[in-house]
C-alpha cells in the first residue's frame, strides 16, 4: 500500500480506498507497491531511457505546479490546492472504481470489495500496530501519499474484543473504549522504537543518533525547536493518526448512529469489507461511485490543510514554486539511493523497512 499523492496522506479512508485500489489477486499479480512504482516510473522517465534524471522529475513537479496554479499568479493558495485536490482525488475515484466494478453495474458490492482487498492476508489489527502502520516519522506527510496502514483490506470489527474493551461492563463499547484497546499496543510499538533510536539512552532524540533518510522527518516532531526530540514529541502525530483511524472506524461500526458500539454491531459487520461499511450511505449493500468520492472528500480537508501548511515554509499562506520545487528536491535526494543524479527501477523498488513513500 505504498501511495503517491501529497493530498491522500494519513486517513483512514485513504487508506481504505488506496489499499482496494491498486490491489490484485491471482497467481503473478503485483502487489499495490509494485503497481504504483510502475506507474510512476513510467510517468516520470519521459524519454523512456530507464532512469529519472533530476531534470525529468523537476519538469514533473513544474508541469503540477502548472496545473495546481489555477490563476497563473505564480503561487498556489490554499483555495488552489484544495481545488487541485479535488481533481486528483475525482480521476483516482474514476479510476478506482472502473478497475473494482467487474460486472460494469454502476456499483461496487461486498464481493467486488473483497475481491479488491489484495492477496497479503488479513492486516485487520493495523490500527493498533504502530510499529508497521503508524509510523512515528509521518510528519513528512507532503510526500507520503496514498499510504496509510492498510486498515481497509481487512474486516477490522473480526479483531475487536468486545469483552476485553468494555471494561466497566456497560453492554456498549464508547469511541473512547475503542480508542483504549487499539492505543495499548500502539503506544509499547512506539516506546519500542524510541528506545531503539536512543542509543544513548537520554530520553530525546538528537540529529546524530538518526538515519540520514529520515532525520528531517523525525525531527519535524520537535515542538520547542532545542534540537531534540523527546518521547511525547515522537508520539503526537502517531496518536492523531491513529485517533482519526478509530473515529472512522467507530462510524462505520455504529449502524444507528448513537454513539454506543455493541457486540450485536460488531457481529454484524463482520466478515463485510471496511470500505462497504464506511462508504455505504443508504445501507444498500453496494457503494455507488458518488458514495465512494463523498466517502473519499469527507476526510481529505483536515489532511490538506496540513499538507499546505507542510510545503509553505515560509508561512506566508501560499506556495511559491521554489516551496514547491524544494520539496521535490528532498524527496528526489531521497529515492537517489547512489546519488549519481538519476533514479532507477531498482533504487525505487529497494526499500528499507521505513523507505520512502
Amino acid at each position: 500500500m505504498r501511495r503517491v499523492s501529497i493530498l491522500l496522506a494519513g486517513t483512514a479512508i485513504a487508506v481504505a480506498l488506496g489499499a482496494t485500489a491498486f490491489a490484485q489477486t491471482g497467481p503473478g499479480a503485483k502487489s499495490p507497491g509494485e503497481r504504483f512504482r510502475t506507474q510512476f516510473f513510467e510517468r516520470l522517465d519521459a524519454n523512456k531511457d530507464g532512469k529519472i534524471t533530476k531534470a525529468e522529475f523537476e519538469a514533473a513537479r513544474a508541469a503540477e505546479f502548472k496545473a495546481a496554479d489555477k490563476n497563473g499568479d505564480g503561487v498556489v493558495d490554499k483555495g488552489e490546492f484544495a481545488a487541485y485536490g479535488d481533481r486528483r482525488s475525482a480521476d483516482f475515484v474514476d479510476r478506482m472504481f472502473a478497475r473494482l466494478d467487474k460486472n460494469n453495474d454502476g456499483k461496487l458490492d461486498a464481493a467486488e470489495l473483497a475481491a479488491g482487498r489484495g492477496t497479503r492476508g488479513d492486516r485487520a489489527d493495523r490500527g493498533d500496530r504502530a510499529d508497521r502502520g503508524d509510523r512515528a516519522d509521518r510528519g513528512d506527510r507532503a510526500d507520503r501519499a496514498e499510504r496509510g496502514d492498510r486498515a481497509g483490506r481487512a474486516d477490522r470489527a473480526g479483531r475487536i474484543n468486545f469483552e476485553r474493551a468494555d471494561t466497566a461492563k456497560k453492554g456498549y463499547l464508547t469511541l473512547e473504549d475503542l480508542a483504549k484497546l487499539r492505543s495499548a499496543r500502539a503506544e509499547a510499538a512506539l516506546k519500542r522504537r524510541f528506545e531503539r533510536l536512543d542509543t544513548n539512552r537520554d530520553g530525546k532524540l538528537t540529529p546524530d543518533e538518526l538515519p540520514a533518510e529520515r532525520k528531517d522527518a523525525i525531527l519535524r516532531a520537535d515542538a520547542n525547536k532545542d534540537g531534540a526530540v523527546t518521547f511525547e514529541e515522537f508520539a503526537v502525530r502517531p496518536r492523531q493518526f491513529l485517533l482519526r483511524s478509530v473515529e472512522v472506524q467507530f462510524k462505520a461500526l455504529d449502524a444507528d448512529g448513537d454513539g454506543k458500539l455493541t457486540k450485536a454491531e460488531i457481529d454484524a459487520a463482520r466478515g463485510k469489507p471496511m470500505l462497504l461499511l464506511i462508504a455505504d450511505a443508504n445501507k444498500d449493500g453496494a457503494v455507488t461511485k458518488e458514495e465512494l468520492a463523498k466517502a473519499f472528500a469527507g476526510r481529505r480537508t483536515l489532511v490538506s490543510d496540513r499538507v499546505f501548511e507542510a510545503l509553505d515554509a515560509d508561512k506566508d499562506g501560499k506556495i511559491s514554486a521554489a516551496e514547491w520545487q524544494a520539496a521535490g528536491e528532498r524527496r528526489f535526494a531521497r529515492l537517489d539511493r547512489d546519488r549519481d543524479g538519476a533514479v532507477t527501477a531498482d533504487e525505487l523498488g529497494r526499500r528499507g523497512r521505513r523507505g520512502d513513500r
